[in-house]
C-alpha cells in the first residue's frame, strides 16, 4: 500500500476515535463544542476520503456529518438515539477503514438503509401527532438579506452598477 493509503487509515483511525469520545460525552454534557468536534472529525473522514476510491467510507461519513450539522445549526435536537445512531455508524466506519488497511481496499457491503436512516434524522423534527414539520426559528442570513436588496434593484441600475465595474 501507498504512504498517501497508510496515512489515510491512521488519521481516519483518529478522527473515529475523536468522535467516539465526543458522542459519548454528548450523552453527559451536551455541548456546542463536542457537536463542533465530532463534525469535524466526521468532516475530515469525509473530505480526506476523497481522494481515495473508498465510496463506502465517503458516503457513510458524509451522512454522519449531515446529523451533526442539523443537530449543530438547531434543526434537529440531540438526543440518545442520534448518539446511538451515530456510534453504530462509528463501529461501520472503523470496520471498514479496518478493512481498507487489512486488504488494501475498501470491503465491499450495503450502507443504504444505515445511511437513510441518518439522512431521516438530520431532517426536521416532526410532530407525530399531526404528522407535520414542527416551526423552527430561523434568522435570515447576510445572502439572505443582500439578495432581497438587489430584488429592488431596476435593471437599468443594475446595468449602470455592471458598467461602472
Amino acid at each position: 500500500m501507498s504512504d498517501f493509503i497508510n496515512e489515510f487509515i491512521a488519521e481516519a483511525h483518529q478522527q473515529l476515535e475523536v468522535a467516539e469520545e465526543h458522542l459519548l460525552l454528548l450523552t453527559k454534557t451536551p455541548t456546542k463544542s463536542l457537536v463542533e468536534g465530532c463534525f469535524r472529525a466526521f468532516h475530515t473522514v469525509k473530505g480526506n476520503s476523497g481522494f481515495f476510491p473508498v465510496p463506502r467510507i465517503q458516503r457513510l461519513a458524509h451522512a454522519c456529518e449531515q446529523v451533526l450539522d442539523a443537530i449543530r445549526v438547531g434543526q434537529v435536537t440531540c438526543d440518545g438515539k442520534h448518539v446511538d445512531e451515530l456510534l453504530g455508524s462509528l463501529t461501520v466506519l472503523g470496520q471498514l477503514v479496518d478493512g481498507l488497511a487489512a486488504a488494501g481496499i475498501e470491503p465491499t457491503g450495503d450502507d443504504s438503509e444505515l445511511i437513510a436512516s441518518l439522512l431521516a434524522m438530520s431532517r426536521p423534527n416532526l410532530d407525530s401527532d399531526r404528522g407535520s414539520i414542527q416551526a423552527i426559528p430561523r434568522q435570515s442570513s447576510a445572502v439572505e438579506r443582500c439578495l432581497s436588496e438587489l430584488a429592488t434593484v431596476s435593471a437599468g441600475d443594475m446595468g449602470a452598477l455592471i458598467k461602472a465595474m
